[in-house]
Parts: structure tokens; sequence; C-alpha cells
């Protein structure tokens, strides 16, 4: 994976001039390390379930609404951020639904408090997941009550 001056700051906590100096010495701090693992082990992570590193470079880039709206890449840019893009991951693994492979969410119903109907990103990559034939809610009391024959 290919990273940008700016993502490679991003990841690292750190400003371009202090990243070109970490260049220049040929080693980088205990914690920006650690920085660089969690991104590498997130980043095979992503490929060995979307099944190519293209696919991998591409997500961890692409905005997605069950991380509010950040990149991957930006919202593992702390160890929680990383366990729950790592969910996420999972989630995707063994198809499990997430806010962002619902077709539409329609106002109020999605758990980041914004408004507004939301659109999926169409991807090649995540079919969209349809839950047209699926009931969430319980009959009413009024369906489950037994007819009297």
């Amino acid at each position: 994976m290919e990273l940008t001056a700016e993502e490679l700051s991003g990841v690292l906590h750190v400003s371009r001039r202090t990243m070109s100096q970490r260049k220049k010495e040929g080693r980088l701090k205990p914690d920006e390390s650690e920085r660089v693992l969690r991104l590498i082990r997130l980043y095979r992570r992503a490929a060995d379930v979307l099944g190519r590193p293209e696919g991998a470079t591409e997500w961890l880039r692409e905005e997605n609404f069950a991380l509010s709206d950040e990149t991957p890449l930006e919202f593992a840019d702390t160890e929680p951020g990383a366990r729950r893009v790592e969910r996420l991951l999972v989630q995707i693994e063994h198809g499990v639904p997430t806010w962002d492979s619902l077709p539409e969410a329609p106002y109020g119903t999605n758990p980041y408090g914004t408004k507004g109907p939301r659109r999926c990103k169409s991807s090649p990559l995540y079919p969209a997941f349809s839950l047209s034939s699926v009931s969430l809610w319980p009959a009413s009391p009024v369906e489950q009550t037994p007819t009297a024959t």
C-alpha cells in the first residue's frame, strides 16, 4: 500500500517535516512504529477480506457511513478506532449488514444522529443488502392473539 505524505503523517501523528526527519534518520519512535504496524495489520486484513490488495487500498481510502463518514484510514488513527475498523471487516467477511451496506436509510434511522436519507456508494466489492423480505419487528399483539375456531 502506497500512502501519500499527508496520509502517512496523519497515521504517524507527526508533521511532514518531522516525518522527513525520521526518514533521514531511518528510524521511527516506538509509538510511531506501533501506528505503522497497526496500519499494516488493517491493510492485510482488508486485503484478505476483500480478496485483493487494490480493493483494500480503495476501501481504506473511501468514506464509510458505518465510521461516521470517515475513511477507515482516518478512523484507525487510534487503537480503539482501529479495533472498530477490524470489527467492520469481520462484519463484511461474515455478511452481517452494516449501515453503509443498506441501499437507503430513511430519516432518523441511523445511529449517528445525521438527518436525511443516506445512499450507499455503489461498489462491485459490496453488493447492496436488502431487508425488504425480512421483518425486524415482532408481530403486533393483535396479530399474535389466537383466533377462536
